[in-house]
């Protein structure tokens, strides 16, 4: 669990680093996600990790900040009791399950931001594994359709575990 709490740590400083200060002409522009605007990526993002928290049995809501959310879920990834239950809303995935998709979900989205920003596009190595590693496992009924990763696109095989990560959740780097 430690290793799912550091690629959660990874995830949410690259987040931070991307979207901490976005300014309001920044959140109307359009994204690289087709019919997705930086404030729409945004809001996904901050969402789905309010919703993940929520799933762990987080006391949180609309109103908690980011930084005690970050905090709060870290300290939810510690303890491994917290990650066994399984979550039908989830599909029937582990709450250790849905925590990955968290962190995968946080990785793309800050690459998004990053690339529609003109920002730095490099994603924290082993969360960025981790990541290509579990998304790859998963069914791809869980990963694929309307507000989720669009379908994989072929990569070369000397392709760096960004580009396949990229790749397979339907983006080019």
């Amino acid at each position: 669990m430690e290793e799912l709490g550091a690629n959660w740590q990874e995830a949410c400083a690259k987040w931070s680093e991307v979207a901490g200060s976005l300014t309001e002409e920044e959140l109307a522009m359009a994204s690289n996600c087709p019919g997705w605007s930086v404030g729409d990526i945004h809001e996904h993002a901050t969402e789905g990790a309010l919703k993940t928290a929520q799933a762990l049995g987080m006391d949180v809501d609309e109103n908690t900040d980011w930084d005690t959310l970050r905090v709060k879920v870290y300290e939810a990834l510690q303890n491994p009791e917290n990650l066994d239950e399984t979550l039908e809303q989830f599909g029937g995935l582990t709450r250790g399950a849905v925590s990955g998709l968290l962190v995968s979900d946080l990785l793309i989205h800050s690459w998004d931001l990053a690339k529609t920003l003109g920002k730095d596009q490099e994603l924290p190595k082993k969360a960025t594994s981790a990541a290509l590693f579990g998304l790859k496992g998963m069914d791809d009924s869980l990963l694929r359709g309307k507000g989720m990763f669009g379908p994989s696109i072929d990569v070369l095989d000397d392709a760096s575990e960004q580009q396949q990560l990229l790749a397979f959740t339907g983006r080019i780097a």
